[in-house]
């Protein structure tokens, strides 16, 4: 099957650039379309030794760098003005950008998609199989000559709307970090097009699959292949005991993952010794995290590597999340040696109840909190299950994941009427 050529679009997913990569070293990948990547051109070199630019240039867009085995002149940029004025925006920018469906900071961002489907039709003529980020596959997946694969890496849309809805009725003290910039009706229709035309959807957890399923959506075109890590920069902690117990939450920060519960938790047993990391932006007005704060650390913007050294001098990781995907980040957590403690809401595919963290229920800052007391008190036991953790994590490598994801693209294609 080596003759099957592939095209790939994405608009931000890390696991794409490395499906990719798989697929360019197989040599069956006819185009990639994304927004701005750092190729080491001329002008990007210059941008990074430049006094005035060169320190937010190489803590941002200079590090989007793709998997080396990667074909550069298959990769073509798009909308990459539209992409520096987004990326500006959400970093330097008041949070209204990333709350408020069309004001100009939303617009761009839709024209950047708008600006993939549109490359993507014009340059995936005559490809056997055509690889999609969701909000980017529409245009191209109206096309049924070619096998359409959708990568859709959280929980469906409407089941998440209807969950966060429950959510503001439920928890109001946090009901502004409820919204979901999903809740557009002409966002939903997109959606819902791309997963009735998908002959295939990727996604990353049995939770996240069994929402698309509980949707509609038939379970026999759906793959769930769960993600990986760097193993270059996620590493365990040379000393395995720190001297406070560090507490760390990276990602959105917002009641879709469940961040009202991690801080009510912590509420309960913070004191001398005890600290709280938030890493990650505030999705909408974080009003509701005030009172909070006296007794938080939150840094919103942090890339990656700084992410792996934070982790490697924390104690436990909690990811409380509603409705999720998978989470990059549980994993990242668990390759740097910490126990997680999260729900069983798409990580629990990862973490082993009572071995390499907590399955809690969702909901519930009382079981979250029982958890963090325990795993203080028994820093041995906190140990030997970070090192658990570790090992488990090993088994999501990045390389992994492109070589299943690309055999199972390929096996279904071969069983498909496009591909007979």
């Amino acid at each position: 099957m080596s003759n099957r050529s592939v095209t790939v679009l994405n608009f931000s997913s890390p696991e794409l650039n490395q499906l990719a990569a798989e697929f360019s070293a197989r040599q069956q990948l006819k185009v990639y379309v994304r927004p701005y990547v750092n190729k080491g051109r001329a002008f990007e070199r210059l941008l990074a030794k430049t006094p005035a630019v060169n320190r937010y240039y190489s803590a941002t867009f200079g590090r989007r760098v793709l998997p080396s085995d990667i074909d550069l002149s298959k990769v073509v940029e798009v909308g990459i003005g539209s992409d520096f004025l987004q990326a500006i925006m959400a970093r330097y920018g008041s949070r209204w950008f990333q709350n408020a469906v069309g004001t100009a900071g939303a617009a761009t961002l839709r024209r950047i998609q708008q600006d993939i489907r549109s490359a993507g039709v014009a340059k995936a003529h005559s490809s056997d199989i055509v690889v999609a980020g969701y909000h980017v596959a529409r245009d191209l997946f109206r096309k049924d000559e070619m096998f359409r694969v959708l990568n859709y890496p959280t929980t469906h849309h409407r089941y998440t709307l209807e969950l966060l809805k429950g959510e503001q009725i439920e928890d109001p003290e946090f009901a502004v970090m409820s919204r979901w910039n999903f809740d557009s009706p002409s966002v939903q229709d997109l959606l819902d097009e791309e997963l009735d035309n998908a002959d295939l959807v990727l996604s990353g957890s049995t939770f996240a699959a069994n929402s698309l399923v509980s949707c509609g959506v038939p379970r026999e075109k759906v793959r769930v292949i769960p993600y990986g890590f760097d193993q270059q920069l996620f590493v365990p902690q040379k000393s395995e005991h720190v001297s406070d117990f560090v507490v760390i939450y990276a990602g959105s920060i917002s009641q879709r993952k469940g961040i009202a519960y991690l801080l009510r938790a912590f509420r309960k047993i913070r004191g001398p010794g005890t600290r709280l990391r938030l890493v990650g932006n505030a999705v909408a007005d974080a009003t509701p995290l005030g009172p909070y704060l006296p007794f938080v650390e939150w840094s919103p913007h942090m890339h990656r590597a700084m992410l792996a050294q934070e982790l490697q001098m924390a104690s436990v990781f909690v990811f409380p999340s509603l409705a999720e995907g998978l989470g990059l980040t549980v994993i990242e957590a668990m390759a740097s040696g910490l126990p997680v403690i999260t729900t069983a809401c798409g990580a629990d595919d990862i973490v082993e109840d009572g071995i390499s963290g907590f399955v809690v229920p969702s909901r519930s800052a009382d079981a979250i909190s029982e958890k963090l007391i325990w795993l203080k008190e028994n820093p041995d036991q906190r140990v030997a299950m970070g090192r658990a953790a570790q090992k488990r994590a090993l088994a999501f490598s990045w390389s992994a994941y492109r070589r299943r994801a690309a055999d199972s693209i390929l096996e279904s294609f071969s069983h498909s009427s496009v591909g007979n």
